[in-house]
């Protein structure tokens, strides 16, 4: 599984499903968790700054180098 530089190359590539499985995992452990709140920006309130994010997708490996 060969990682991707962007969303838009994780999204055509072959392995697509499979990122998109493991983004809506990780979005849901971050709402689970409290951390970030998704607002729109007509909403956000005086005086406080809109962080942005973006993916970073890696491949995470086990010690012999197949994907975990």
């Amino acid at each position: 599984m060969a990682e991707p530089q962007s969303y838009k190359e994780a999204m055509v590539s072959l392995d697509s499903d499979a990122w998109q499985y493991a983004m809506m995992e990780e979005h849901q452990a971050i709402m689970d968790a409290g951390v970030w709140e998704e607002v729109e920006m007509k909403d956000l309130s005086v005086g406080r700054k809109l962080v942005g994010s973006r993916w970073v997708l890696k491949v995470k490996r086990n010690s012999d180098g197949s994907v975990e």
